[in-house]
């Protein structure tokens, strides 16, 4: 029997999946990765301008106005914030604040067309909604610190008093917790969100205002790279944490809409992938935070110990945070734009 050669696209699939398993499992990253490659190995073997060194502007999906396809974009994801809370899966709630993040960083970038009062306002329900799903989250990331704590260091750390606390932590998330009760409140939140702006229709059809607000998040997030550099307290660190997630989510939309410029995938994924690198590790050294404070309202007893290997490993994983987040603004906010957003307005 004649061997058959697998299509391209499932060829680059399975590279990409020996080469960057962390990614390529990685949800909406994962797709925008096999999307890159798919799209850079199709160019060579159908494009008549392959290897001459002249890319060429690559057409963003047809037919509808930058803002309407954003508004398309921030409906699906509260969209699946609502499916995920309707479910019963025990992943729900921390699906849906993803989600809501990604529809908030959607609607940052329709700042201009919504208008200072409307983003405000639905700015502000989302952000109440993720915050009265999070207690849930908190405890889960306390314990899961506390168990990584322990597994790492176990003969300084197993002792009585920090089992307690590990006993108590499991003991809080196996009752019914706040977020639990407060799911109906946020479903109606967010069904009220999504009729909102599924009724909304953009007064403003060129893709300008856009970019603009696209330099303006890479912009913040260079500036609060700088202010957690003077000083890399957990608040500096968190601040930066929120604004490169902005800027990774709204990377992620833009590229996994085909609006690259030919050869700027490389850069579009790198940034991509270092915010997420950059968010997951002060994320880490937040989750220790709050253990911290956690561990400062217990009895006395194996305290020091405990918070000498917290702080230890946050000014570790700080370090590491600012020096991948270097590695995101080497370009000024109008050459990252017209990288990542660069066939945005060819429709």
């Amino acid at each position: 029997m004649p061997h058959t050669r697998a299509p391209l696209s499932l060829r680059v699939a399975r590279r990409l999946t020996k080469r960057y398993p962390g990614v390529v499992a990685g949800g909406v990253v994962g797709g925008v990765v096999v999307a890159f490659a798919v799209s850079r190995a199709a160019r060579r073997h159908r494009s008549p301008a392959a290897g001459t060194g002249q890319p060429a502007k690559r057409a963003s999906p047809v037919g509808e106005p930058p803002a309407a396809r954003l508004q398309g974009v921030v409906l699906a994801q509260l969209q699946r914030a609502i499916t995920e809370l309707e479910g019963t899966d025990q992943d729900a709630i921390h699906e849906a604040r993803k989600a809501i993040k990604r529809a908030r960083a959607g609607l940052r970038l329709l700042r201009a067309q919504l208008g200072k009062d409307s983003f405000e306002r639905e700015n502000a329900a989302l952000r109440q909604c993720a915050l009265s799903l999070a207690q849930t989250r908190d405890t889960q990331a306390m314990l899961a610190t506390l168990n990584s704590l322990l597994e790492r260091h176990p003969k300084k750390l197993v002792k009585a008093p920090v089992l307690a606390l590990q006993a108590q932590l499991y003991g809080e998330l196996a009752s019914v917790s706040s977020a639990q009760q407060s799911r109906p409140q946020a479903l109606a939140q967010l069904r009220q969100a999504h009729e909102r702006l599924r009724v909304w229709r953009p007064s403003e059809a060129e893709p300008k205002p856009i970019e603009g607000e696209f330099e303006r998040i890479y912009e913040r997030a260079r500036k609060k790279l700088k202010a957690a550099r003077k000083h890399p307290n957990t608040g500096k660190m968190h601040d930066l944490r929120k604004r490169v997630k902005d800027l990774r989510y709204s990377a992620e939309m833009f590229s996994a809409q085909g609006a690259l410029i030919a050869g700027e995938e490389h850069y579009a994924l790198r940034l991509i992938e270092n915010s997420r690198r950059v968010s997951d590790l002060i994320g880490e050294e937040h989750d220790l935070a709050l253990l911290a404070e956690r561990v400062r309202a217990q009895p006395k007893g194996e305290r020091k110990a405990i918070l000498r290997q917290i702080d230890k490993r946050q000014r570790r994983l700080r370090t590491r945070a600012l020096l991948r987040a270097q590695r995101i603004f080497r370009r000024s906010p109008r050459a990252a734009r017209r990288a990542v957003m660069g066939g945005w307005a060819t429709r």
